[in-house]
């Protein structure tokens, strides 16, 4: 026995009786001899995939990941080829409407099909029902199974981050907040325009989306997005970004980048409220970093020790008093209540979501 090892025994010894029971039961020259992996990345790239999972997640999860690379061989230069769908925008696309010849679609009442999130394993060609408010344009992030709820609609995933109607309300995500305003005709007509001098509108076969054919995914578990510009819309995922045409990547640049004057904090009829006990970095890392500016609620106000698990959708009037509070969404904040500070999240209820 190593001279460090009986030290420390002699200390639980000494102070600690049930570790020192314990730890008698160890052959200390063979238990404690450290494993020397034979791919340390990989090692690290297990670590961080298993972090605070529970075995059978952390196993899933880290054989998907390793199903991205040929041979199953896990290396730096590998992980840093792989697109990011989120981070990075890498994208790609599949059509699932054909659009009719005319080049300018102008802008009337037209009804349009409301975008409706598609899994990845699903068929790529949908049919969805006609909403009652019609929607012209539309973007939106779906970040598959890799982000829980509330995490991602902090980050404008999994909703909607721009969304324009045809009585002109435009509602969008912009610098971490839902913004809205009303455009006039003219502002729909020019928008429309621009995306239509991308030749967006003239794409009418599948097959003209790409510059080549791209290969089938190796890993098809990934996010995806999806845009809809009048009766034009594509389901858009990571792996096939670079074999899209140039036209379909500018649409979505232009609707990334729209922010029209008189721009306002967009508070929705009702929103989606979550709140657990906040636990520090635990809870940062779960849940990401709130705006450490606290407030104090009543408890006869909204009861938050009753908001954890599952999330709910709040009645109207107590959405108004949230959104009195914060002032706009998605929200993630400390309030403290009855002694307990909680982790409050809340996310809009955006129309036809």
């Amino acid at each position: 026995m190593k001279k460090s090892t009986k030290k420390a025994l002699d200390h639980f010894k000494k102070h600690d009786k049930v570790l020192f029971n314990a730890a008698k039961t160890f052959d200390f020259d063979e238990d404690l001899t450290p494993d020397q992996p034979q791919n340390y990345f990989y090692s690290l790239c297990r670590s961080v995939v298993g972090q605070q999972l529970a075995d059978a997640a952390a196993s899933t999860i880290l054989s998907r990941f390793v199903m991205l690379f040929p041979g199953k061989i896990v290396t730096p230069k590998k992980v840093l080829k792989i697109p990011c769908a989120i981070g990075n925008q890498n994208l790609f696309i599949t059509q699932t409407f054909t659009p009719t010849n005319s080049v300018t679609p102008s802008y009337s009442a037209t009804v349009t099909k409301t975008p409706t999130p598609i899994p990845p394993t699903a068929t790529r060609i949908s049919t969805t029902a006609v909403p009652e408010n019609n929607i012209l344009i539309s973007y939106y992030i779906n970040g598959n199974d890799s982000m829980p709820f509330f995490p991602a609609c902090l980050g404008g995933i999994n909703l909607y981050r721009f969304i324009l109607f045809d009585d002109g309300q435009l509602i969008l995500y912009i610098n971490d907040q839902y913004m809205e305003t009303m455009l006039s005709k003219e502002q729909i007509n020019n928008l429309l325009d621009k995306i239509a001098l991308t030749g967006y509108f003239e794409i009418d076969n599948p097959e003209n989306i790409y510059t080549v054919t791209p290969p089938e995914p190796s890993f098809p578990y990934t996010s995806w997005e999806e845009i809809n510009v009048t009766d034009h819309r594509f389901i858009i995922y990571a792996w096939e970004y670079k074999y899209i045409t140039s036209a379909i990547k500018d649409v979505i640049m232009i609707i990334r980048n729209y922010q029209p004057v008189n721009l306002h904090d967009y508070l929705p009829k009702q929103v989606y409220l979550f709140a657990v006990p906040y636990l520090g970095l635990n809870s940062d890392m779960e849940f990401g970093a709130p705006d450490m500016a606290q407030l104090d609620w009543p408890e006869d106000v909204i009861p938050l020790k009753n908001y954890s698990w599952p999330y709910s959708k709040l009645p109207e009037s107590d959405s108004a008093y949230i959104l009195q509070q914060f002032g706009k969404v998605p929200v993630n904040r400390l309030v403290e209540q009855d002694g307990q500070v909680y982790q409050v999240m809340v996310c809009p209820i955006l129309p036809d979501s």
